[in-house]
């Protein structure tokens, strides 16, 4: 059975990613302006509406990355990598 997210076409997925984006930035800014409803709906119900249509298009995104959307990049073998003490950090994620 084929899944679901994936028959949504790239075209229509690419606009409602858009949508959702600019969705966001106008309830974002209209939370920092202090806005408390735009119309009927409060701005706060709408950014708590806007957090779950994300995740949906969050796993329809995920179902429609490939094998060809991922990149492995290899090192060369002939390359040596030595940390010091004052780069470990790096690798531990922590700045």
């Amino acid at each position: 059975m084929p899944n679901p997210l994936q028959q949504i076409p790239a075209n229509v997925r690419r606009w409602l990613y858009l949508a959702w984006g600019v969705a966001g930035l106008i309830l974002g800014a209209c939370q920092v302006a202090d806005v408390a409803a735009l119309g009927p709906v409060a701005v706060d119900t709408a950014l708590e509406v806007l957090a779950y249509v994300g995740l949906a298009l969050g796993f329809t995104a995920a179902a429609n990355v490939t094998q060809e959307d991922t990149a492995v990049v290899k090192a060369p073998a002939n390359v040596e990598v030595t940390v010091t003490d004052d780069e470990s950090h790096l690798i531990r994620g922590e700045g």
